[in-house]
């Protein structure tokens, strides 16, 4: 039903051929995860995130280009906005975190569709409520007078136009992806020498098993990354950091000191990454590497001071 609805607006059938291929995506699996998130009053609490989680899964293992697919889960990830941001008490910092990381106007073409493509009593307002979130995100766009002053407001808020101060002590690069993906060949060629708080050295080091409890490797981790941040030493911390909140963690300790940080994202096929993880001496059991996937959330600007992206 939503999919009819959303071919049959005169806005989607205006844009070209890829939007549309990425608007029936997201109206096909908006609502995938919506079992999983089932309660007993038959709300679904957190299906958005869940089923933009899912739909990346889903997708990847299919091979869909990367920049498509991203903008698939985004739209999924932000679709229940629409209809409530007005209410809300930080719609501000929605509107702009949504701006650097989905398309607007093609979310608002999908929530017209799913406000359509149900029987409900409330459809008008939901209209209503969509038609002023679309003019909300044009009236503003997302602008900062610099990274650190993005990176301020997204950790604490304020006026996302302010100048915040920042005299960084040093620059930590943290770097993302699954297993096998390629983080040490990015850093062989673009780490410049610098040390690196690696996670699966200190497995090595500790004879930790990948699929074992992590707490002692961690803990040995950030020790290792407090006393670069201590010295004000570049170094780069090299973990899979899959999704936002394990991501958080390490993030507010480079914080805490003052640092620059800077996100690289690297990604490679499915079938690429099950061959290398096969090549290790000591490969990531399949359960892990799916637990990882089940999670998986890109890494965005709202993060860090750069974000960079190696696929």
């Amino acid at each position: 039903m939503v999919v009819e609805a959303l071919q049959a607006d005169p806005d989607y059938r205006a844009l070209g051929p890829e939007d549309r291929e990425v608007l029936d995506w997201a109206a096909l699996l908006h609502d995938v995860a919506k079992p999983l998130c089932l309660q007993p009053d038959l709300s679904c609490p957190g299906h958005a995130r869940k089923g933009s989680q899912m739909a990346r899964q889903l997708l990847y293992e299919r091979d869909f280009e990367w920049r498509r697919r991203e903008a698939v889960c985004q739209l999924i990830r932000y679709h229940m906005v629409p209809y409530r941001l007005v209410d809300a008490p930080d719609w501000q910092r929605q509107i702009l975190a949504m701006g650097l990381n989905a398309r607007c106007d093609l979310l608002a073409i999908l929530a017209r569709a799913d406000a359509r493509g149900r029987s409900c009593r409330d459809q008008a307002q939901l209209l209503d409520q969509i038609e002023l979130f679309a003019q909300l995100a044009a009236e503003n766009p997302p602008r900062f007078a610099d990274d650190h002053s993005r990176v301020t407001y997204f950790r604490r808020g304020g006026d996302p136009e302010r100048v915040v101060f920042h005299q960084p002590r040093c620059r930590v690069t943290v770097m993302s992806g699954l297993p096998g993906a390629g983080k040490d060949h990015w850093i062989t060629r673009n780490g410049q020498g610098l040390p690196v708080v690696s996670l699966d050295g200190l497995r090595e080091e500790l004879d930790v098993s990948p699929a074992g409890d992590q707490g002692q490797v961690i803990q040995a981790a950030r020790q290792q990354a407090r006393e670069f941040l201590r010295a004000g030493r570049d170094f780069i911390w090299n973990a899979t950091n899959l999704s936002a909140q394990l991501r958080q963690r390490t993030l507010d300790l480079c914080y805490d000191y003052a640092a620059d940080v800077r996100l690289v994202y690297v990604e490679a096929p499915l079938a690429e990454i099950e061959r290398r993880n096969q090549a290790r001496p000591r490969p990531v059991p399949a359960g892990v590497v799916e637990r990882m996937l089940r999670r998986w959330e890109l890494p965005d600007q709202c993060e860090a001071h750069e974000l960079i992206q190696s696929l």
